[in-house]
């Protein structure tokens, strides 16, 4: 356990030693015979590489690893510089920074002291709230706070205090992301004009500043509307080395947002995202027939409205990975129309392929209509290699549907369906085990699949028998969700017998629960039982 004075001290280790009376003794014997364990710690590369990962988020406890990365700071010489760096490199807020700031001097002060601006260097990657800095930190400091930083995420929660994040945008500054709330019952937002003004102030910045810019994330949710878009799409065209752009459309909302966007050269991930409630619509985008030539990934998230335009304006294009998410009611003829668009604008490159009918938020809508299994024909038509849907009615999803699929995508490697809820009482024209099968004989590089199934009955051990010879089938991972079995011995003899190789077999317990179906839990985790004893079986 470590209070948090220990943790701030911990990251100064030049003063702890005096600050806790610590006695330091050099070793002045030989290492005759060099371990393993101290090659490690003697090779900066792996020893970072291991350092590193203690910065990485736990579950359970977010700061244990920075807190081990601390502690060994203290106690190890040999670590303690790479330690200290580290636990420097990425932080989640300034409260550190400052905490150590007032704790050398009591007050904010410019210039820095040497020993905070070496605390200073190390940082790569911060986490900024709007309104929580300290004034004399915002000055334009010479030199400036954080000179090596590369990636920058600046939030601005709703009603907060609203600053220019201009002073920390730094020439080795590779990544931007900015985050903006506006609450949509303060319509006209009164900071709105300030949050631009910011905005703006911080492009032209970088435009100046930063060559190697490769990624820039711009999200203002329930933001208004072409306030400033001619401006914020100049200042992106002014930047060639963008590779990965995420923006709010209200940020760009303008004829000419595509073609703008189409000519940065080095593009190869573009995700628009409109976020807010306030989509006003006729928004006539330009239609472009060339552009876009290293478009690699692409994400849309919004209303129908939106994601059709924009798919209908963009000119034919070698996208490999696209998602594609709706808010709102989209019925089944409009996803119809959407799954067209898609092949006909990159059907023959994309290898991957994420829909969501509707978004997550609509998903408990009884008056939505979720995605349809009429747009599968269209998806055929694609050669597809990892495919994700949401959210599925699974009652009417077939045997014959998978196997259509199945021998439609012969490189399908991860294929997941998510369904939109529980199936209390299977119809028998639902999808089933054998629809399993299909995929265990097309589809041979099929490493991971998610599916709700009908696999109630006792007759499965007798369809096992009539299943051809397993070959050397490469599933792995198998998550049936909620599906209804009833006889676990039956099932996994017929899982056994259609996928040799499966290692994990998966349920949806929380999901099953929250809707009152604790009950299939008991079946599912025999089942599990099952499984793991065959295993053992087969390794042993």
């Amino acid at each position: 356990m470590y209070d948090q004075k220990f943790k701030i001290t911990a990251l100064d280790y030049h003063g702890t030693r005096q600050r806790f009376g610590w006695q330091v003794h050099d070793c002045k014997f030989p290492i005759r015979r060099t371990s393993a364990i101290h090659s490690v710690l003697l090779c900066d590369e792996l020893l970072r590489c291991i350092l590193f990962y203690l910065t990485e988020p736990v579950v359970d406890d977010p700061d244990e690893g920075k807190a081990t990365l601390a502690s060994l700071a203290l106690v190890c010489k040999n670590i303690s510089p790479l330690a200290l760096g580290t636990s420097w490199e990425r932080l989640d807020n300034l409260n550190p920074f400052v905490a150590l700031l007032e704790s050398h001097s009591g007050i904010m002060t410019a210039p820095l002291s040497p020993r905070m601006r070496e605390y200073a260097n190390y940082v790569r990657s911060i986490v900024l709230d709007s309104g929580t800095i300290p004034l004399p930190l915002l000055n334009n400091l010479d030199p400036p706070l954080f000179p090596h930083l590369r990636r920058l995420e600046w939030i601005v929660p709703p009603r907060t205090r609203v600053h220019s994040f201009k002073p920390f945008i730094v020439p080795s500054l590779a990544e931007v992301c900015v985050n903006i709330t506006s609450e949509t019952d303060r319509q006209p937002d009164p900071e709105a004009e300030l949050v631009t003004r910011s905005i703006l102030d911080a492009l032209n910045t970088i435009t100046c500043r930063c060559a190697y810019m490769s990624t820039l994330e711009l999200v203002w949710v329930s933001g208004p509307f072409g306030s400033a878009s001619s401006s914020i799409l100049g200042a992106l065209s002014l930047l060639p080395s963008l590779r990965n752009v995420s923006i709010s459309f209200n940020l760009i909302a303008s004829p000419s947002a595509l073609r703008i966007l189409s000519k940065l050269p080095s593009l190869t991930s573009l995700e628009i995202r409109e976020l807010s409630d306030l989509y006003p619509g006729g928004i006539a985008l330009e239609s472009i027939d060339d552009g876009f030539g290293a478009l690699e990934c692409m994400s849309l998230e919004g209303p129908y409205s939106l994601v059709h335009q924009i798919l209908d304006s963009m000119p034919a294009c070698s996208v490999e990975r696209c998602a594609i998410t709706l808010e709102g009611n989209t019925g089944e003829d409009r996803q119809k129309i959407l799954a067209q668009s898609i092949a006909r604008k990159c059907g023959q490159t994309v290898h991957t392929l994420s829909l969501s009918f509707p978004g997550e938020i609509y998903r408990f809508d009884p008056g939505i209509p979720t995605l349809s299994v009429g747009i599968l024909p269209t998806l055929r038509t694609m050669h597809l290699v990892n495919l994700h849907l949401e959210w599925v009615d699974s009652r009417y999803l077939t045997d014959q549907h998978c196997r259509d699929m199945s021998i439609s995508w012969p490189r399908l490697r991860v294929f997941r369906v998510r369904p939109i809820a529980v199936v209390r009482n299977p119809p028998p024209e639902m999808v089933t085990l054998s629809g399993l099968r299909h995929f265990a004989e097309n589809c041979p590089d099929l490493s991971e699949m998610l599916l709700q199934v009908n696999a109630a009955g006792e007759h499965w051990a007798r369809e096992a028998d009539l299943l051809p010879t397993a070959r050397a089938y490469s599933l792995t991972t198998l998550n049936l969700t909620t599906s209804l079995v009833t006889s676990p011995e039956a099932v996994a003899i017929y899982l056994r017998r259609c996928f040799p190789s499966l290692m994990d077999l998966q349920f949806n317990k929380v999901e099953a629960c929250m809707f009152g179906y604790s009950s299939r839990t008991i079946a599912w985790d025999q089942l599990r039982t099952l499984m793991v004893s065959d295993n053992c079986r087969s390794s042993g």
